[in-house]
């Protein structure tokens, strides 16, 4: 059994307290990979799987801070995955959450380049004329 007692003022401020018949647990490390994206090309088609380990299963995805490229969106299973449209590098977190509740974090730092001519396309021809 957990009891909890405590003192405050009229606003509910705790200016002392106890706590006793509680087990303090230690957070597990929450690792999120892989530790770093390949950059990729605007119409490209994009997928990439996240996992995560160190904690209790089952992991929950999500995108903590920044914004991913454009294009791709990230489901709570932890695949991350589109059509890009922008080109930039995105900086962003995603963050897995365990089944208890903990949770971690990996940033990073995606490039996405222009789209490259295709090389089935014909090259182009240029008509060159004397000046008059």
């Amino acid at each position: 059994m957990i009891t909890a007692d405590y003192s405050g003022d009229a606003n509910n401020d705790v200016s002392s307290g106890t706590l006793s018949g509680g087990q303090f647990v230690t957070p597990p490390v929450i690792a999120v990979a892989p530790p770093t994206l390949p950059g990729g090309a605007v119409g490209a088609a994009y997928s990439q799987t996240l996992a995560a380990s160190g904690g209790t299963v089952a992991y929950t995805f999500a995108l903590s801070a920044g914004m991913l490229p454009g294009g791709l969106t990230l489901s709570s299973g932890g695949q991350l995955s589109g059509i890009l449209t922008a080109v930039g590098t995105f900086n962003f977190t995603i963050a897995a959450t365990d089944a208890n509740g903990f949770i971690g974090a990996t940033a990073y730092a995606v490039t996405i380049n222009r789209a490259r001519p295709s090389p089935s396309a014909p090259p182009r021809r240029c008509r060159w004329a004397p000046a008059r």
